[in-house]
């Protein structure tokens, strides 16, 4: 059996990630739910993960070990598992969960826009890292609140507990990565020309 530790005290992560699962949403600050708070370009709280029963948050113990971090009151649980270190899946049983930005007011400069990926998923886009939080429901009953609110909003995914659900969260970087052309500039001026 492998040794749990409190999230309180230690946030549940991997090697290589740059972000973590954890209560601590700043300094000497606590919150009440789980985070995935971010640690590119200092300590960002961007997510709240809340469980649900009936569509209202339910009293949960947290319990975690290397491997995974678990949400559970009997025998309901929610279960988080690093699959790499930019990619954190979470299967549910019996319990519903609400993801949601943890800051409800966007500004030009702060907070998390979110908004549906015509290519597919559910993005959080943080501007205070520079960063994006890919939300893919691989199976279950869910609905989504939010999308591309501005201002004071609730922007988030509701889980349902009605059957077993998976949703797998990717960290994405905004830049591309770099490339070099397979053709030469003056190929490409002529496929252009050709083409108009």
């Amino acid at each position: 059996m492998a040794t749990e530790f409190s999230v309180r005290e230690i946030p549940f992560s991997r090697f290589g990630a740059w972000f973590a699962l954890s209560p601590v949403v700043g300094l000497a600050s606590y919150a009440e739910e789980v985070h995935l708070v971010s640690h590119r370009n200092g300590m960002h709280p961007m997510l709240s993960f809340v469980p649900l029963l009936d569509g209202e948050q339910v009293p949960v113990e947290v319990t975690a070990d290397p491997a995974t971090l678990t949400w559970h009151t009997g025998p309901r649980r929610v279960t988080a598992v690093f699959s790499s270190p930019d990619a954190l899946r979470i299967s549910g049983t019996g319990l519903g969960m609400l993801v949601s930005a943890t800051q409800r007011t966007l500004t030009p400069f702060t907070g998390t826009y979110f908004f549906a990926d015509p290519a597919g998923g559910l993005v959080f886009t943080s501007y205070e890292t520079g960063h994006r939080l890919r939300l893919t429901v691989l199976s279950g009953q869910w609905r989504q609140v939010g999308e591309q609110g501005l201002g004071t909003a609730d922007r988030g995914v509701f889980l349902s507990e009605d059957e077993p659900w998976e949703l797998l969260v990717e960290e994405l970087g905004t830049a591309r990565s770099f490339s070099r052309p397979s053709t030469a500039f003056d190929d490409d001026v002529t496929a252009v020309r050709e083409e108009f």
